[in-house]
């Protein structure tokens, strides 16, 4: 009966531990993610990829590009001269490679991958860049031509087992290498090279890396940035390099790089330097999606004193964003933050500083700062402290037929054509503030205007450079609307009354097509605006981690 309980609790076990996955060894995460396992722990700035990038739909967007991309070679392949720069040379040799191949099977053809892993770092300062191909024959073939075609020289170079191509400069070496399908790249002062090259072709490992630190995993799971693309920049660290060089590799190429900068700072400095640092650590960014129809990226600054979550008590409502006359705007900029509350959190901010200044003289401006904060706070009249929000919009803009020039042929300053646009306010005072308003611009002084709702004609401003228009303004207890245009009378009245809802903290959105259309156009980007000018919108928002941005652009039909 023993025997039979003893091999009952083998089986089990043994049962158990076949159903646990096991982990993988540092060779192991090395070999999925070599490009992971090449970038320094101690790195100051990184962006990769955890999975391979989603990039077809991307590429089906460059395919629609395809005869503006050739149209342009051939445009400039006409303008190369013999005094030509080798720059000018590179980039028609390179365009030239791509004719007729802005799909996805010509871009397989030249080596790409259209589900790469990718990863921009530094070993210290220098910038490397490195990408995983899908044919690295071809992709050699590729370079070679271009190589030809531009009249470039390299040669080939070799450091241990590790073979790469060489392009001198004046100022130092571009290196280009191949490690299995990723292709490699980066730029060295001549100074730097032996200490540079062996980490940038493989020869060298760095001691440790972001693939064991989990430092990009580590992004997805506190921020939800997807795995594609996402990185940081190191404040902390890019600080402690400036001010308080530790030995390793950053420190040894930082002073070949640098031989005569002054380390002589006081240990005092150094110390209140990187704490000031240590309270807004790093920039954190990642890409959520690319798209044939659109791009959206999140990022921000991560604060640790808490000045993320004093700022998100300062955001209140955006005035007349959910307004029918705000939507399909070709430009707006809007903050929904109550000024009040915001100034009293830089109060609150200079008075601690105040209690605690800092001992560096390299700081003293941040002392002074904090003192003459404390004494024009007591000036900031009430007008100012009660905005809770604002909004300007510009709905439409017409150039006159000569174009947005002034009679000498420059830029005019003021548009001199007809446009539809508005201004909104809100304040815990609307009454308050036209008061103010009518003191800064003498034709106000004598407006009926009263917080009714009503739409009230404006004279023409031309104290304050306003040009000529149709202009109303209309007022309840906590707003102001102002319009221009042929529908500004009732415009505004929809603008005084549109409620509150909730917001980002700041935004601000164009369409560029729509603005350069409006301005006379720009022939010379017909075909280009589905990849670069569709409508753009950004987003602030402060939070307890931080303050955070998000971007979202459209591709244009």
């Amino acid at each position: 009966m023993r025997k039979f309980t003893t091999a009952l609790f083998a089986a089990t076990l043994m049962a158990g531990c076949s159903s646990t996955p096991k982990a993988d060894s540092e060779l192991e995460l090395a070999q999925k993610s070599p490009h992971l396992a090449a970038i320094p722990a101690e790195t100051p700035y990184a962006l990769a990829s955890l999975e391979p990038m989603p990039m077809g739909e991307m590429v089906d967007m460059l395919g629609q590009l395809g005869t503006a991309m050739d149209a342009l070679s051939g445009q400039m392949a006409a303008m190369l001269t013999p005094q030509s720069t080798t720059a000018e040379r590179f980039a028609v040799a390179y365009l030239e490679e791509f004719r007729g191949k802005w799909n996805r099977e010509g871009l397989e053809s030249l080596g790409f991958s259209m589900s790469p892993r990718t990863a921009v770092y530094g070993i210290s300062w220098l910038p490397v860049f490195r990408y995983e191909t899908k044919d690295p024959e071809a992709m050699k073939g590729l370079i070679q031509r271009i190589e030809t075609r531009a009249g470039l020289t390299s040669t080939e170079q070799k450091i241990g087992e590790y073979t790469y191509k060489a392009y001198a400069n004046d100022d130092g070496v571009f290196a280009l290498s191949f490690q299995g399908n990723e292709l490699v790249m980066g730029f060295t002062p001549t100074s730097t090279a032996e200490l540079y090259l062996p980490y940038l072709v493989g020869e060298k490992k760095p001691e440790d890396n972001i693939l064991k630190s989990r430092a990009l995993e580590l992004l997805t799971e506190k921020y939800g940035f997807k795995p594609y693309f996402l990185g940081f920049v190191d404040i902390e660290r890019i600080v402690q390099m400036l001010v308080s060089p530790q030995p390793g590799l950053n420190e040894d190429i930082a002073a070949r790089l640098s031989p005569e900068r002054d380390l002589s700072m006081s240990p005092v400095c150094q110390t209140e330097i990187r704490s000031l640092a240590a309270k807004y650590p790093r920039m954190v960014m990642g890409y959520d999606e690319w798209t044939s129809t659109q791009f959206s990226a999140r990022g921000g600054l991560e604060m640790t004193n808490g000045l993320g979550a004093k700022l998100a008590k300062t955001r209140t409502s955006i005035p007349a964003s959910n307004s029918t006359y705000a939507n399909d705007a070709m430009a707006a900029f809007g903050a929904g933050i109550d000024m009040g509350a915001l100034v009293q959190v830089a109060v609150e901010m200079a008075n601690a500083h105040r209690e605690t200044p800092f001992q560096c003289e390299e700081l003293a401006e941040f002392n002074q700062a904090a003192e003459q904060f404390g004494a024009l706070s007591m000036m900031i009249p009430p007008v100012v402290s009660q905005l809770q929000g604002v909004n300007v919009i510009l709905k439409d803009i017409k150039a006159p037929a000569n174009g947005p020039q002034a009679p000498q042929g420059d830029l005019a300053v003021a548009p001199t054509g007809e446009y539809t646009a508005a201004v909104v306010i809100r304040s815990s005072n609307a009454v308050g503030l036209m008061d103010f308003l009518k003191m800064t611009a003498p034709e106000l002084a004598n407006l009926a205007v009263q917080p009714d709702s009503v739409a009230v004609a404006i004279p023409d401003l031309a104290s304050m450079g306003v040009p000529p228009g149709n202009y109303f303004l209309s007022m309840t207890p906590n707003q102001i609307g102002i319009a221009a245009g042929q529908t500004a009378a009732d415009d505004v009245v929809e603008l005084a009354n549109a409620a509150p809802t909730e917001t980002p903290w700041i935004t601000f959105s164009y369409d560029a097509v729509r603005l350069i259309d409006a301005l006379g156009g720009a022939p010379e980007l017909e075909g280009m605006s589905k990849m670069f000018l569709g409508p753009v919108q950004m987003e602030v928002i402060p939070n307890d981690s931080g303050v955070f941005f998000t971007y979202r652009q459209q591709f244009a039909e």
